[in-house]
């Protein structure tokens, strides 16, 4: 699952996800927008949402673009 059908699941906006792992509402639109964030900060993404959102799903999204 991605960050985006993660909050859609949960009704929440970029601004809560962000707050739930003290970062701004802008870097979550960046990972939205396909940046892949640190491998520190995909242990905590995984973490916050209980494993919902796990480092592979970055690598999927990558091979689909191409990139």
């Amino acid at each position: 699952m991605n960050i985006a059908a993660y909050r859609d699941s949960r009704n929440m906006t970029q601004a809560d996800f962000a707050a739930g792992l003290s970062v701004a509402q802008s870097t979550v639109a960046r990972w939205e927008a396909g940046s892949m964030p640190s491998r520190d900060m995909l242990a905590r993404i995984a973490d916050y949402t209980g494993g919902a959102v796990m480092p592979n799903d970055w690598i999927e999204v990558a091979v689909e673009v191409g990139t």
